[in-house]
């Protein structure tokens, strides 16, 4: 009797243990049906979002599109080049065509590099010192401004110059966040501008990133693109947690438009060739070698 009670027990749980493969094997089957209408959902969303993107792209890519929409913003007083990524970014606003599937070469990088006109000045003052702006328009086709001294209700004036000499320009002042009244301004201080020649302006996608202090556009050849960065960096005056705070923030637009030639132009308020060495100027330096950046090799020694 024991016997047959054991045996009864063994084929109750071996009933048990196939009912329970059974069971797994119609969930398995569940599962995966259900995994297979979530890829199908997802693939006609994908679909469904592809086609609004470029029919969105399409309509801003229309020939009546504003000027001030196809513009972007210039580099800082040291010229700090990358030249190691050459794939192609989309900007903001406009659609660039495809390119042939040619890698880029050295030698076009150099060619290119040849072909670049490009200029910064910390100006101290555009209203003062306009007519040298004018003496660098004739020979740069990008300039790079730093402390124009224009609040944000004075961008017109800068417009202005630059339209009358068939010029663009992308300003910021250090009150865009909170504009000041035109009537209740203080002396004038800081800010930003890039300004490029009109002959350019189709080459030209503004990027908007960055605050007062950074002006950021891409400038596209027909094989390559660069990220022209321009920068005023604090100086002593300012603490150093504003300096690398600023350094934190052009880390993070460089990083966001990674995919192209990163150009950098302005006034960095530190040098990275003085042998007495500040904070500033070690912080700089280590953000350089972080970002893999180097300064050209015939930079003027006394500039740096």
């Amino acid at each position: 009797m024991e016997f047959l009670r054991m045996q009864a027990t063994q084929s109750e749980r071996q009933y048990e243990f196939m009912s329970r493969i059974c069971s797994l094997e119609v969930e398995k089957v569940t599962m995966k049906h259900e995994i297979e209408k979530i890829n199908n959902k997802l693939l006609s969303s994908n679909n469904f979002n592809l086609q609004n993107v470029a029919q969105q792209n399409v309509h801003q890519a229309q020939p009546h599109m504003s000027q001030h929409y196809n513009m972007r913003k210039p580099p800082t007083t040291v010229p700090v080049l990358h030249p190691q990524q050459f794939a192609p970014t989309l900007g903001t606003s406009v659609i660039r065509p495809e390119r042939p599937n040619i890698k880029s070469s050295a030698e076009d990088y150099r060619n290119i590099c040849k072909q670049l006109s490009l200029t910064t000045l910390n100006i101290e003052c555009f209203t003062s010192n306009k007519a040298y702006l004018l003496t660098l328009m004739k020979t740069n086709s990008v300039i790079a401004i730093q402390e124009h001294f224009l609040y944000n209700c004075e961008k017109s004036k800068l417009e202005k110059f630059c339209s009358e000499n068939n010029w663009s320009c992308l300003i910021k002042c250090v009150d865009d966040t909170d504009p000041i009244s035109n009537y209740a301004k203080p002396r004038g201080m800081a800010g930003t501008a890039m300004l490029w020649s009109n002959k350019i302006t189709e080459k030209i996608t503004v990027l908007n990133e960055g605050s007062h202090r950074i002006s950021a556009v891409t400038l596209s050849d027909d094989i390559l693109d660069f990220n022209l960065y321009c920068v005023y960096m604090p100086c002593q005056n300012y603490s150093m947690d504003l300096f690398e705070s600023t350094l934190d923030e052009l880390g993070e637009i460089m990083t966001k438009y990674s995919n192209s030639t990163t150009i950098i132009l302005g006034d960095m308020n530190a040098s990275v060739n003085r042998s007495k060495g500040y904070r500033q100027d070690k912080a700089l330096k280590s953000f350089l070698n972080e970002k893999h950046l180097s300064v050209p090799k015939d930079y003027p020694e006394e500039h740096m």
